[in-house]
């Protein structure tokens, strides 16, 4: 399991390169306030429509709370409050990139992390 990665997103013309590091314990609290923030307090509720387009919500909710904390740098280079605030284009290519390089290392950790709880309660 990677503890950093390079996030690279072409927004643009531009290629940005960012280092993001497995978020500290705070960060892991932010994201998940701020999933809540995005969605309204609505998250769950959106969870258990199990639409297309609730799933494509979660989806942008879920990228602009992990990029608003672990790489809040590409947020200020885009000049945006968030990510949201993009047009349609750039969100796409931000997506893109979070889809294809943050997703799996997400997954990789958060998985590691259950094993270890898992392992805590034996």
């Amino acid at each position: 399991m990677q503890r950093e990665i390079t996030f690279k997103v072409n927004v643009g013309e531009d290629e940005r390169n960012y280092r993001v590091s497995i978020p500290k314990g705070g960060q892991l609290v932010q994201i998940e306030n701020l999933k809540a923030v995005f969605s309204a307090n609505n998250y769950n509720g959106i969870m258990s429509s199990n639409t297309i387009g609730s799933n494509h919500a979660l989806d942008m909710v879920d990228m602009n709370a992990y990029i608003s904390v672990l790489v809040p740098e590409l947020i200020q280079d885009l000049k945006v409050k968030d990510l949201l605030d993009l047009d349609i284009f750039d969100l796409q290519a931000v997506q893109s990139a979070y889809s294809e390089i943050m997703v799996p290392w997400i997954n990789d950790w958060q998985t590691a992390l259950r094993k270890l709880n898992e392992k805590d309660k034996d």
